[in-house]
Parts: structure tokens; C-alpha cells; sequence
């Protein structure tokens, strides 16, 4: 069945998989077949050596590996080298060098002041880096001009592309248009 897209978005792009070869589909399956109940693991991340990890499930998809790679080309900020990816039966797996280190929030609250400040100020080093990067065009997609994917949004964990920032944060009020008779702080949210 062919998808419709309405008007206000363009047609997506897909990602595609990086350095996918039958040797590394074999080599990551098997190792995760033999490794997933011994090795060490966080959420849908399971760490097959000290070295290199593999993020891998349903609800993942090629497009994330996209992204780490283009930051990391484009960018100094530390991001994994991407080893390979692929999807296989409804699965997306995405094999990267592993970095280590905390959770940023982990221990966040007793944290000196000091500290805090450390970290912000080098989180706004690295939106500034990213922000430097000069998109291709207006539309609002992932790294290869696909679907958005992010379960912090209310509603379908995939959406758009959307043609511009306009349409994007249309999206985002749920298609909600400014009228006359919004009281000014309302109409002055939704502009």
C-alpha cells in the first residue's frame, strides 16, 4: 500500500544502514545471542566487550546512526564511531564504540554549583557547535531528510517531514491556528 502525505509535509527519505555486510549481521546477531545473558547492559544497550556496545530493538531505527555520524563528522563533539548498522525482522541494530561515563542526571542534585556550571557551559559549547551547521534547505527532518523520531512528543513517535519550522511547529499545537478572539498571551504563543 502506497503512503498518502499530506500537503504540508514532503515526502521522506530513508535512512540507510552503514557498513552492512553478511559478516556483521552474523558476527552481531551471534554474539548477541551468546553474549545478551552474561554481558552487561543498560536499557536496550548490551556492552558485547569494553570497547564496543550495540543498541538494538524494536522501537530503534537507522536513522539515529545516521545522526551520530553526521555530528561526529560535522562537529567536535564526542559522539561513538558508528561500526555498523542494520535493521533485520522488525529490528534496527546499531553497533558503536562505547564511551564511557555517567548519566548526565545521575547525581545532578548534589552536585556543586561549580560543577553544574562546568557542565552547561560545555553543553552550550556543543548546541553552538551543532547550530554552526548549515541545513541543506527549510524542511524540519532527520539527518537524511526522513521521519522524525521522539517519544518525548505527544502523539505518533514518527512524524513529518514538514516543509519549514512553520509547519513543524503547527504540528506541534496539534494543528492549532491563531483566531482573532485568542486572548493576546495565547494568540502570542501560537504566532
Amino acid at each position: 500500500m502506497r503512503r498518502v502525505y499530506p500537503l504540508h509535509t514532503i515526502v521522506p527519505s530513508e535512512s540507510k544502514p552503514i557498513n552492512d555486510t553478511y559478516l556483521n549481521r552474523f558476527l552481531i546477531l551471534a554474539s548477541i545471542k551468546l553474549l545478551k545473558h552474561f554481558r552487561p547492559r543498560n536499557g536496550g544497550i548490551l556492552f558485547l566487550t569494553d570497547k564496543i556496545c550495540v543498541k538494538y530493538g524494536p522501537l530503534k531505527n537507522l536513522s539515529e546512526a545516521s545522526t551520530m555520524q553526521f555530528i561526529r563528522q560535522h562537529t567536535s563533539i564526542p559522539v561513538p564511531r558508528i561500526i555498523c548498522s542494520f535493521t533485520r525482522k522488525g529490528w534496527t541494530y546499531i553497533v558503536m564504540e562505547r564511551i564511557h561515563g555517567d548519566m548526565i542526571g545521575r547525581g545532578w542534585t548534589s552536585r556543586a554549583h561549580e560543577s553544574k556550571a562546568k557542565i552547561l557551559s560545555q553543553l552550550k559549547v556543543m548546541v553552538a557547535d551543532m547550530r554552526k551547521i548549515a541545513p541543506p534547505n527549510l524542511a524540519v527532518c532527520n539527518v537524511d531528510g526522513g521521519i522524525l523520531y521522539d517519544s518525548r512528543i505527544y502523539g505518533p513517535m514518527q512524524f513529518g517531514p514538514f516543509k519549514d519550522i512553520q509547519d513543524f511547529h503547527k504540528h506541534l499545537r496539534g494543528g492549532l491556528e491563531a483566531h482573532v478572539d485568542n486572548p493576546g498571551d495565547v494568540s502570542s504563543l501560537i504566532a
